[in-house]
């Protein structure tokens, strides 16, 4: 009888534990209200900021200077995002002709980048239940 409550006690405590998460990323510097706010999430270096890795993908319309975007079901452990103002809604970043964006994006931790898209070690932060990600976007 001890084991069996023993055994219930510790598959409880583990099962709240890898419990899914509700992450918010609130996104600010958004300068127009026209088109979609896009949150990527990633858990993998090598998938990272890639188009289509994803292990989700939220999109929320830009209707004020701030969005706040829920992410539901994750689980504790690391992660990375990415945001990018989608004006158009075209669902992509457009760049110019020198290949620099033409949208507003941002990355976890505010991470700004110099020449290229940021490390997946620099922007990763680890989540947990009800943790609220601030992202400001960068525009170039």
């Amino acid at each position: 009888m001890k084991k069996s409550v023993l055994f219930f006690c510790l598959l409880l405590a583990f099962s709240v534990n890898m419990a899914a998460q509700k992450v918010i990323v609130q996104v600010s510097g958004i300068k127009e209200t026209t088109g979609n706010v896009l949150v990527g999430v990633y858990n993998d270096a090598a998938a990272f900021a890639k188009v289509g890795s994803e292990i989700k993908l939220m999109s929320l319309p830009a209707h004020s200077e701030t969005v706040d975007v829920e992410i539901p079901g994750l689980k504790d452990g690391e992660y990375a995002f990415t945001v990018l103002h989608d004006k158009n809604g075209n669902g992509k970043c457009d760049f110019n002709l020198l290949g620099i964006p033409k949208e507003s994006f941002g990355f976890s931790n505010n991470v700004k980048p110099k020449l290229k898209t940021p490390s997946y070690h620099d922007v990763k932060v680890n989540v947990a239940d009800g943790m609220i990600i601030r992202i400001k976007l960068l525009t170039f």
